[in-house]
């Protein structure tokens, strides 16, 4: 998942590693699907 996401947007899979953690920190989640679930309930998606 974090190799196709670094290709796409041509960064290394560390620093997209990097990103998605500290958004999930940030919403409290502890993945990505927790990261959905939040951003559902908050009406974001």
């Amino acid at each position: 998942m974090y190799r196709q996401i670094a290709l796409e947007l041509s960064l290394s899979t560390s620093t997209v590693r990097t990103h998605l953690h500290n958004t999930y920190a940030k919403l409290g989640a502890v993945d990505r699907a927790q990261a959905v679930l939040v951003a559902t309930q908050r009406g974001w998606l």
